[in-house]
């Protein structure tokens, strides 16, 4: 009896299997021949009509941009002395002034709010703006490459080019200018020791700096001047002939207010270092004094060209540090 049930269920459970590997064999058939049934696109189309048709995808077409605007349009400078800015607006810096007569390049789109100006390329990096009321476009501009054309008396006309700049190159503002150049002058120098005034006009000489894109961007003005000896006030207290050196530097932002292509009217406004080291003589015996001072220094000054390459500057200076002094020279300058 025990055997009897052992082999029924030996069977129960093989029946078991094979039930179960027939069912999952049904459930792997029906996915492998099951169709989807899609829905008909055209569910009405007559059974004997033919086939439309397949065409080929319509590619999108890409409008190619106009040769014209790319290229801008050439122009006549109709204003003598006409003003390149830096961006589309009279308060911007000037980059340069361009003549009358001259050709240039400029866009065909005008840009600003109020006033409109032309982009113009000042270099190979630097796009500036000009006024529309000071550039004639030129329509019928000769083209580009150089093409022969006839007269209306038939004779041929030799090819034209690009116009340059031609014989009017073009002249930047004179504070947009880098200049570089010797420097002279009397600086009331005052320092602070008790007993006696300190002040004496010594005279300072020494290297000057000047224009955009020298330390930073904007039109800077950078001066390093020396005056080898000691005040004169120091022959009052000291025994033996005191000696020593004094060196002034200033860095200022400038800030132009009369600017045109020859000269210029601006302030400046910037940091002062002063250094000074002066030996004297006592009962106790030579003594050496050192003295290092940070400051303000604020200017006025006009600037005119001498020719092409040369300027000649004056100024007048207001320095404020250990003690509150002034100064005057003039400097002359080469451009670079």
């Amino acid at each position: 009896m025990k055997i009897f049930f052992s082999n029924l269920l030996l069977k129960g459970r093989l029946g078991f299997y094979f039930l179960g590997f027939l069912f999952s064999f049904c459930i792997l058939c029906s996915r492998v021949f099951a169709q989807p049934v899609l829905p008909s696109p055209n569910p009405k189309v007559p059974k004997n009509a033919a086939p439309a048709p397949v065409s080929a995808p319509t590619p999108a077409v890409v409008q190619p941009a106009k040769k014209a605007e790319l290229q801008g349009q050439w122009a006549t400078v109709k204003t003598d002395s006409a003003l390149v800015y830096d961006q589309p607006d009279f308060d911007a810096p000037t980059l340069m002034y361009l003549p009358a007569g001259q050709k240039i390049r400029i866009s065909k789109k005008s840009f600003g709010s109020y006033f409109k100006f032309y982009r113009v390329k000042v270099s190979q990096t630097k796009i500036g703006y000009i006024t529309t009321i000071d550039v004639i476009p030129e329509k019928g501009a000769p083209p580009e490459k150089g093409m022969s054309r006839k007269s209306k008396n038939g004779k041929k006309q030799a090819k034209n080019s690009k116009p340059g700049m031609g014989k009017y190159p073009p002249v930047k503002a004179f504070v947009q200018t880098k200049y570089m150049g010797f420097f002279i002058g009397n600086v009331l120098y005052k320092e602070t020791i008790p007993g006696i005034d300190p002040q004496a006009t010594m005279l300072f000489y020494g290297i000057k700096l000047t224009g955009p894109h020298t330390l930073v961007t904007l039109p800077t003005d950078f001066n390093l001047i020396i005056h080898y000896g000691a005040p004169p006030y120091y022959s009052t207290f000291s025994t033996v002939k005191p000696a020593g050196f004094a060196m002034i530097a200033d860095w200022l932002m400038m800030f132009p207010f009369l600017d045109n292509k020859n000269s210029s009217f601006y302030v400046g406004l910037g940091p002062l270092l002063d250094y000074s080291s002066f030996q004297f003589g006592t009962v106790s015996g030579v003594v050496s004094s050192s003295e290092l001072s940070i400051g303000l220094s604020a200017e006025l000054g006009y600037g005119i060209k001498l020719g092409t390459n040369w300027c000649a500057r004056t100024e007048y200076k207001l320095m404020w540090e250990r003690a509150n002094y002034s100064s005057y020279g003039i400097s002359i300058q080469n451009r670079f």
